[in-house]
């Protein structure tokens, strides 16, 4: 008889996982370790880069959002629940000065506290770069106007260079301030508010007769732009959405260059033809022109529903720490660098800042979120735009004064050879690169001939 055949092996079924039935396939990749050997392997062999990709992208903004957070106390992120990783119904409210520029938009869109109810971007653009303009030609202007100011006011060296430093030292001291003030208050007041007093210090310093009332109105003018110029950004962050949000602050950016370039020439051109007051006659009168047009433009921004209170102490201390400093540097020259008065301001400007970093460390809502510096790239821009607004100011002034005084020169030649300076640097880096613009820049300031 024929021998019969044995019936077939049956085949093993497939293991349901630890979570029951489903398709081999996704059962293999989504079981939980320790399901088996067979599961491992295929999950191995099928890595899900979706899922890793949608994890760093979340892991990003959680490192994004813990950045605009700044480390207060009132956002410790690990009292949050573990689904606020890829929610959609929180974003964060960042403590620091100048929040709108540091807030990380909403993934899905969320509309933030302050939202655009009836603003057109394109005309808040505008006014706003007429602002940064018209603060950018003051800063500058009076270096070509300078010399005519000293000697109709019977300025010394040092009050000459008081005029111009005592506007950087107001805006130093009020920027943070000004910044904390818009997140308050919002943008349209402290705008407004920042014309007034940019337009009032220029008619007190078109109308003085002596120098300690010409630096009393550039104060007030350096003041004026401490609240202007972080309302500006923010007001543009309030006006776009998250996607033409950098189209609309690179306008900014080159408003306020295109002003620091013209300002040297508008200064030389209206000292020679006119007089030196007319600069500042003219800036009040554009204050007053730009404060009516902001009320119309911008008048459809809501103000924070949040109030923070503001860190008093905080800028006190900031101001005290500048001033001191300054005031140490600027006469240390006329008084000694050993002097007693040079010492006590360096001292008190020293104990300023020890305390400053003690108050702003212990406060939940610092003026200063110092933090921030822990992050290196932070660190890194503040210190190079630090040392670049260095160099930058002291070679425009310096340059003027060499050109007028030392050098047999006319007013109007500073200012026509001024703007080769933003002109270099924004075509040299892209010729030579990073290291052959710092290299020559090294080399041409060597000689008073080859820098500007």
């Amino acid at each position: 008889m024929p021998r019969a055949r044995p019936p077939p092996p049956r085949r093993a079924r497939p293991s349901a996982g630890a979570h029951g039935r489903g398709p081999p396939s996704s059962r293999a990749r989504f079981s939980p370790i320790g399901a088996g050997r067979e599961t491992a392997t295929a999950s191995a062999a099928a890595p899900d880069h979706r899922g890793q990709r949608v994890h760093l992208a979340r892991l990003g903004r959680v490192l994004l959002s813990l950045l605009c957070r700044g480390g207060s106390g009132n956002h410790d992120v690990r009292t949050r629940p573990l689904s606020w990783l890829g929610s959609p119904a929180v974003s964060a409210k960042p403590r620091v000065f100048g929040a709108a520029l540091l807030h990380v938009p909403h993934p899905h869109g969320r509309a933030d506290a302050t939202a655009r109810v009836g603003v057109h971007p394109g005309a808040v653009l505008a006014t706003i770069c007429a602002v940064v303009f018209l603060v950018g030609v003051n800063t500058t202007a009076i270096n070509t106007a300078l010399t005519s100011i000293a000697d109709d006011l019977a300025m010394g060296a040092g009050e000459g260079g008081w005029t111009v430093g005592i506007y950087m030292l107001a805006t130093a001291a009020f920027v943070v301030p000004g910044g904390k003030l818009g997140d308050v208050l919002g943008q349209l007041p402290v705008l407004v508010i920042g014309l007034v007093i940019f337009g009032v210090s220029s008619v007190l310093v078109a109308v003085a007769d002596s120098a300690p009332l010409a630096i009393a109105g550039r104060f007030g003018q350096g003041a004026g732009a401490a609240l202007l110029m972080p309302a500006t950004m923010a007001a543009l962050r309030q006006a776009y959405p998250p996607e033409r949000q950098g189209f609309a602050l690179g306008i900014w950016g080159a408003a306020g260059g295109i002003a620091f370039a013209f300002g040297p020439l508008v200064g030389g051109v209206v000292t020679d033809a006119l007089d030196w007051r007319w600069i500042w006659w003219g800036t009040a009168a554009l204050c007053a022109v730009v404060a009516w047009v902001a009320r119309s433009t911008l008048r459809g921004m809501r103000r924070p529903t949040e109030r923070a209170p503001l860190d008093l102490p905080g800028a006190a201390l900031l101001a005290v720490v500048l001033f001191a400093i300054v005031l140490a540097v600027q006469q240390g020259p006329e008084w000694g660098w050993g002097s007693l008065g040079t010492l006590a301001s360096f001292a008190v400007g020293a104990a300023g800042l020890v305390g400053l970093v003690a108050l702003e460390t212990r406060r939940a809502d610092p003026l200063l979120n110092l933090r921030l510096l822990r992050v290196p790239a932070m660190a890194a821009a503040n210190l190079v735009t630090f040392v670049n607004a260095c160099g930058a100011f002291g070679t425009l002034y310096f340059f003027n004064l060499y050109a007028q005084a030392v050098s047999p020169s006319t007013t109007p030649r500073p200012p026509r050879a001024s703007p080769c300076c933003p002109t270099a640097s924004a075509w040299s880096p892209r010729r030579w690169g990073a290291a052959g613009s710092v290299t020559g820049s090294a080399f041409a300031g060597r000689s008073p001939r080859g820098s500007c």
